[in-house]
């Protein structure tokens, strides 16, 4: 059975690499012409990947066929995170959140605090999230996106980025060299 070592992404398709060492080959897939904005290595064999117009797309098998996951959205999505291996959260434009309990096959809409884009999430365990985005937007849950609250903080401008230090301590960068 063939292992994902690294796999990766161009902004218009999927590559897969066997080892660190080896060349990149292009993956046959049925989402040609899309955008693809991150990607999640659930396992060795397992990965899910996110992009422009709602398009996520999984592989079980090492990489070897990519399908499509069930989803209801449209809107750009710009990351993906989970943390053991079958829940998982995806965010994007339009405060977009979608929760994945099943390893990122099918996905459910999540409702949230946010009115603007989110462009970033973290998880640190399967209970709490926490996703910024348009705006010094910032909404976080810590009962596995059941609620999504709203957090106050002090900038507007657009957070890109968010890393989890301990259980109620993250990190977030964005523009203007904005860390908090």
């Amino acid at each position: 059975m063939k292992k994902i070592v690294i796999s990766g992404f161009t902004t218009f398709g999927l590559l897969l690499s066997i080892s660190t060492h080896a060349a990149w080959f292009e993956q046959n897939h049925d989402a040609d012409n899309q955008f693809f904005q991150d990607i999640e290595a659930l396992s060795e064999t397992q990965a899910v990947a996110v992009g422009d117009d709602g398009v996520i797309m999984y592989t079980i098998d090492g990489g070897d066929t990519w399908q499509s996951a069930t989803e209801s959205t449209d809107a750009f999505l710009y990351s993906l995170e989970q943390n053991d291996g079958v829940n998982m959260f995806t965010v994007g434009e339009n405060a977009e959140i979608l929760k994945s309990e099943d390893g990122g096959l099918n996905w459910m809409t999540q409702v949230s605090a946010a009115t603007k884009d989110l462009y970033a999430i973290d998880t640190f365990t399967n209970k709490r999230a926490m996703a910024v985005g348009e705006d010094g937007t910032v909404v976080f849950t810590t009962n596995n996106g059941t609620v999504w609250n709203k957090s106050t903080n002090k900038t507007n401008e657009d957070l890109l980025g968010v890393a989890y230090m301990k259980s109620t301590e993250a990190v977030v960068v964005g523009e203007f060299g904005k860390i908090m």
